[in-house]
């Protein structure tokens, strides 16, 4: 699917992942976009706001200039595997899922601790 307006204006769309009230998309050129509710960090994009279109969220904390090859989302978090072998994580972190030592939500994108 090639989208045709807004952030996806001539991507192609490879992967898709959903959350409780959120969406990914993984476009080829290694970006990722999202939509859908955006509190505790569910988005990505460093806020709270829910969005009703898709926002590029690969220009945000440490996914800024890394290229996504594979995108997976739990009911409240993401996950991105980067190009590099990155795992990055990013939403509600209630129980550990995003696997940052804490229990802190993320607002933005995180590496996974090794």
């Amino acid at each position: 699917m090639t989208g045709n307006t807004g952030v996806l204006e001539g991507k192609t769309i490879t992967a898709i992942a959903a959350g409780s009230f959120f969406s990914m998309a993984l476009c080829s050129d290694g970006t990722v976009v999202a939509w859908g509710e955006g509190s505790q960090g569910r988005l990505g994009t460093g806020n709270q706001t829910t969005s009703y279109v898709p926002v590029n969220i690969t220009n945000q904390g440490v996914l800024s200039g890394r290229a996504v090859v594979a995108v997976a989302a739990g009911t409240q978090h993401s996950l991105a595997l980067c190009s590099d072998g990155t795992v990055l994580s990013w939403g509600v972190n209630a129980n550990g899922q995003l696997g940052i030592g804490t229990l802190d939500f993320s607002l933005l994108p995180v590496l996974v601790d090794a």
